[in-house]
């Protein structure tokens, strides 16, 4: 396994952020990656992701990603 086993991410509440989103899960699934997300939004991720409360999330990854906007990256570091 490589220095990455598991990637976190949180996603800006309305913006559609399913491009980005995809073409990070397909990257981590051919590395055998584990993508994990907050519970709340993995109705957003058409199950590519495994949902995990917000305490969990970030003992949980190895890397952690926002997308898209600075309140979500705030979010991201709480």
């Amino acid at each position: 396994m490589g220095l990455i086993g598991s990637i976190g991410f949180v996603l800006h509440p309305r913006r559609n952020c399913a491009p980005a989103l995809d073409t990070v899960v397909d990257w981590a699934r051919e590395r055998d990656i584990t993508v994990l997300g907050l519970r709340g939004e993995s109705d957003r991720t058409n199950g590519s992701v495994v949902a995990v409360d917000a305490s969990e999330l970030g003992p949980r990854v190895d890397l952690l990603v926002s997308l898209v906007g600075d309140g979500t990256m705030l979010r991201a570091m709480r």
